[in-house]
């Protein structure tokens, strides 16, 4: 019943308008451990649901649009927020839309340092968002992995992160995350 609800208000949708888009990602949570983390499955499962409204004849040549984004994690663990997970929340709803075939991903930008949800480069992320998106944009159009002209081949390419803010008692969190593997 519900697949059919969403299905049916995607295409009153797309009567309506050129293309059709999940927002607020913010919004797609789950709980682990007390903290509020990007449920990709529920994103791929609206995602996989709204593509095959759009493989019908009718909407072939309307616009599918996905949101893809860092995380948003205030200076506090204390309210609206969602965890980056190092880089896993952007490669995982990145991947997501790539995957589902959409013709537009829309990252917002809020560029505010104490909630990590900027995408330009700063001391405390670098190149890594940089680093990610091209590799998997090159995936995505079958090229070879590439380097950027400034790195030093002798080295992995490799990232870590965690969260530059941790309240007492929490535990930290790393992720080590080596370009293209």
């Amino acid at each position: 019943e519900d697949r059919a609800f969403l299905e049916k208000e995607i295409r009153d949708s797309l009567k309506q308008f050129d293309g059709f888009g999940w927002w607020d990602l913010c919004t797609m949570i789950r709980l682990e451990n007390g903290r509020r983390k990007f449920d990709s499955e529920y994103y791929r499962a609206l995602m996989q649901l709204t593509a095959n409204v759009f493989r019908e004849a009718q909407y072939k040549d309307k616009l599918f649009v996905a949101e893809t984004v860092v995380g948003h994690e205030n200076p506090s663990s204390v309210g609206y927020i969602l965890s980056s997970e190092g880089t896993k929340t952007l490669r995982d709803s990145l991947l997501i839309g790539l995957e589902n075939g959409v013709d537009i991903i829309n990252v917002p930008e809020w560029d505010e340092q104490n909630e990590n949800t900027s995408l330009r480069p700063t001391v405390y992320n670098g190149t890594s968002h940089m680093r990610i998106m091209r590799h998997l944009m090159g995936r995505l159009k079958g090229k070879q992995p590439s380097r950027i002209a400034s790195d030093d081949p002798s080295r992995p390419d490799l990232i870590l992160s965690m969260r530059k803010i941790i309240t007492l008692g929490e535990k930290l969190e790393f992720e080590l995350l080596n370009i293209p593997d």
